[in-house]
């Protein structure tokens, strides 16, 4: 449980980074961007070489990278769009409710079983996630109907849906099968840097046209974000690897994910704990609970 553990620590400090960068009037997407190459750094300090091989083309899991690079960067948008036409509740809800491709995925394509304290902890993390992540306060309301169009909703929440759990499988399954178990840094890199190539074409593009300027706090906002990022994967991946079910690692590891966020605000940013959140973390640790049951 220590990986899943530690992958759950990484993931929470990013939650709490974004944080600050609005605190700070940090670019997003700068972040973001800058947090990729950050990334390869950290694998490249692991490594101690260019953690990107040579001969990429010839690795089998090469195209799983790009793919997943390219849904990195497109994900991010897709976030942005929920947060920025409807609210950051329902982002964040989209992006924990992956777990239910991947949870379907590893009892479907691997045959993991699907016990009664499973059954019934996944079902407790989804209205945990549901619970502390939307708000009864009027602030998250958004009235503007036109926002919500089913246009909108296909564009931005579906389509970050979709993608965290299409990054969720592929990355079960380029562990599993074509890396048979073992967490290859040069993959992590490779994706990482595949998603930060695309986001660096997208900047250079806005710099052109004068929708984007250039901040150093952006890049030391990105580095900070960076190094828990590389962290909270390869985490994730190394948990993969210690004998727990798929079905067993993507539902703690979200609803864990909730828990800390959750309290972290409340510690450190004096947000409120209403009843609706306190009925989610009780059920947040009863799910904990039930898929950790033997």
């Amino acid at each position: 449980m220590l990986y899943i553990a530690l992958s759950i620590l990484c993931s929470a400090i990013l939650i709490i980074i974004f944080k600050f960068f609005e605190k700070y009037n940090i670019d997003i997407f700068q972040g973001i961007l800058f947090n990729y190459f950050t990334c390869v750094t950290c694998a490249w300090l692991s490594m101690g070489h260019f953690p990107i091989p040579s001969d990429l083309p010839s690795k089998e899991w090469f195209p799983f990278a790009l793919v997943l690079g390219i849904c990195f960067i497109t994900g991010f948008n897709a976030v942005g769009g929920t947060v920025k036409n409807f609210n950051m509740a329902l982002a964040s809800v989209m992006q924990k409710m992956s777990l239910l491709f991947a949870v379907s995925f590893t009892i479907i394509y691997y045959q993991e079983a699907l016990t009664w304290n499973k059954a019934l902890g996944i079902m407790a993390a989804i209205a945990a996630i549901l619970l502390t992540s939307f708000s009864s306060d009027a602030n998250e309301q958004d009235g503007d109907q036109q926002k919500h169009s089913l246009r909108n909703w296909l564009l931005f929440p579906f389509t970050a849906w979709i993608l965290s759990g299409v990054i969720d499988v592929l990355l079960y399954y380029v562990n599993n099968d074509i890396n048979k178990g073992k967490s290859d840094i040069s993959f992590i890199a490779t994706l990482f840097g595949t998603a930060g190539f695309f986001g660096l074409l997208a900047f250079i593009r806005g710099l052109s046209k004068g929708t984007m300027r250039f901040r150093v706090k952006n890049v030391i906002g990105g580095i900070f974000l960076g190094i828990p990022n590389f962290l909270s994967i390869y985490f994730l991946l190394e948990s993969f690897n210690q004998g727990f079910d798929g079905s067993v690692v993507f539902p703690v590891t979200n609803v864990g994910i909730i828990l800390i966020s959750t309290f972290s605000g409340v510690l450190f940013f004096k947000e409120g704990l209403g009843r609706r959140k306190m009925y989610g973390i009780g059920l947040a640790i009863l799910a904990i609970a039930l898929i950790a049951m033997k």
